[in-house]
């Protein structure tokens, strides 16, 4: 009798133990689940059986209370397992779609891919047909110098400046291996940074205008938040938009308070950059371009310069047709082209077709081929009412036309006084 009452009384403290443990498991995994992501409620029968299994351990004698108050605490911790499963997949979704907004660049894998794994293309930087290794431009050293000390750095510099190529080069050098955020604008970034994982990345900001205007513009606190955590914000704007956002008198535009936070590290046209450039690049006609023009200026705005020809074909056969006129004068050796020139030799490069279909007054191509877009024109003023062809598309319209028309020849041997001009 006396074996049987403390048998008893050892079971009910073995499962009044048993209790607390089952509840102190269950408790313990909420709390660790509710200091990452808000507790969602799980299933409930698992516990709920587990304590009722416990109980029945403290009237059944034998050994088989003892296995009953074991799998009580099985089913429990079984159950409040399961909840923490499906909430980290449900967390891991939450991420993956985050993600997916937020970002400009695939995110294979549900997460962040690598900055040296990314398409230069993806972060701004322009394409070009010319193939030239990267050449370090004087503020090299200084955007690396402002990057290492951790403060968000903005690039100011006119159109093709060559921003985005200065930022990507210098960014790959020192944070290759870092995940790199391209944002979308106008997507709340808050959930994404105020994630505890969300550490040491590369936050790439090109046109940074697009990014302050947008509806839900890229506030202050986000920029303090990821100097906290050891993050490096690159950020490029072109000068005239930089200046729309400068306060004028008392009036401080949206914006401006964010811009003040970053380092400055100007992009500027620099004939002392241009020549230590083309001196450096063996290519005689491309040297000739940069020093002319700028490297990225060259680089870049010869793509655009193509593309934008090419497509003139189509919709401006005469203004395409003057900008071929301008070049053959060019390999004529007689550099700029006059007005008078051009409207008398221009229709020697229409086809019969092209006349017909034309409709487009020479007015109307002039303005075409000279209009400045992105800071290039195809056809520019080189003085009183004369023209010259950008150098990075004579290089294709001779290659694409290498034979000169004849009217091309008549017209330049009655407007020269000396034959040996001609080349």
């Amino acid at each position: 009798m006396r074996l049987r009452c403390q048998w008893r009384v050892g079971g009910l403290i073995d499962s009044v133990f048993g209790l607390r443990l089952v509840v102190l498991v269950g408790y313990g995994v909420r709390v660790g689940q509710a200091s990452n992501i808000r507790w969602r409620r799980g299933p409930l029968w698992p516990v709920v059986v587990g304590v009722l299994l416990a109980v029945l351990g403290v009237v059944v004698s034998g050994s088989g209370g003892g296995w009953l108050l074991a799998g009580g605490i099985v089913v429990a911790g079984g159950g409040v397992l399961l909840t923490g499963a499906q909430t980290a997949v449900e967390r891991r979704s939450q991420r993956a779609a985050g993600l997916e907004r937020a970002s400009r660049v695939a995110t294979p894998g549900l997460d962040l891919p690598l900055l040296d794994t990314v398409d230069r293309q993806d972060l701004g930087v322009q394409r070009s047909d010319v193939v030239l290794a990267y050449r370090p431009r004087d503020q090299h050293q200084v955007l690396h110098d402002r990057l290492v000390e951790g403060r968000p750095v903005l690039l100011v510099g006119h159109s093709m400046a060559g921003k985005s190529r200065l930022a990507y080069e210098v960014a790959q050098d020192l944070y290759g291996g870092w995940p790199v955020l391209v944002p979308e604008p106008g997507q709340d970034l808050a959930p994404l940074i105020d994630d505890d994982g969300f550490r040491e990345v590369v936050i790439w900001l090109d046109d940074l205008q697009a990014y302050l205007t947008a509806q839900s513009p890229f506030r202050l606190a986000w920029l303090r938040k990821l100097e906290n955590k050891n993050c490096r914000v690159m950020a490029t704007i072109r000068a005239s938009e930089y200046e729309k956002f400068q306060p004028q008198g008392d009036i401080q535009p949206a914006g401006w308070d964010l811009i003040q936070r970053c380092v400055l590290v100007r992009l500027d046209e620099d004939p002392g950059e241009q020549d230590r450039l083309a001196d450096s690049i063996e290519d005689a006609r491309v040297a000739a371009g940069v020093r002319r023009y700028g490297l990225g200026e060259y680089l870049g705005g010869g793509y655009l310069a193509l593309d934008r020809y090419q497509v003139g074909q189509r919709t401006h056969p005469l203004g395409t047709a003057l900008l071929r006129a301008a070049a053959d004068w060019r390999r004529l050796g007689l550099e700029t082209i006059s007005t008078e020139n051009l409207r008398a030799v221009s229709t020697a490069h229409l086809s019969d077709r092209d006349q017909l279909a034309a409709a487009e007054t020479f007015d109307q191509a002039l303005a075409w081929a000279s209009t400045n877009t992105a800071g290039i024109r195809l056809l520019e003023p080189a003085g009183s009412d004369t023209w010259i062809v950008f150098d990075y598309l004579l290089d294709h319209l001779a290659t694409e036309q290498p034979t000169i028309p004849e009217a091309m020849w008549t017209r330049a041997l009655s407007t020269i006084t000396d034959p040996g001009q001609l080349t």
